[in-house]
This record gives C-alpha cells, structure tokens and sequence, in this order.
C-alpha cells in the first residue's frame, strides 16, 4: 500500500474539537442525556 497513514485502529474522540468537548462536559453537568447533547452538537 502506497498509503502509510491509513490505519483501522478506532481512536475514540479524535474527532471532536475542544469547543465540542467543552460543551459536552457542560452539558452532562447539567443533567443532559446523550441523545439531547448529540443534537445540539449535530
């Protein structure tokens, strides 16, 4: 493979921006569930 940085490995919350992170820690703070956190943040 021509590719060297393709890999198949699941890096979990690499693909979130600090801006995101710091909304969802907020907002599990303040009681808010998976569903109604992923809807804001889209």
């Amino acid at each position: 493979m021509d590719c060297t940085n393709y890999t198949t490995e699941r890096r979990r919350g690499q693909h979130l921006t600090f801006e995101e992170r710091v909304i969802i820690r907020t907002r599990w703070n303040d009681g808010w569930n998976n569903n109604q956190i992923a809807k804001e943040i889209g």
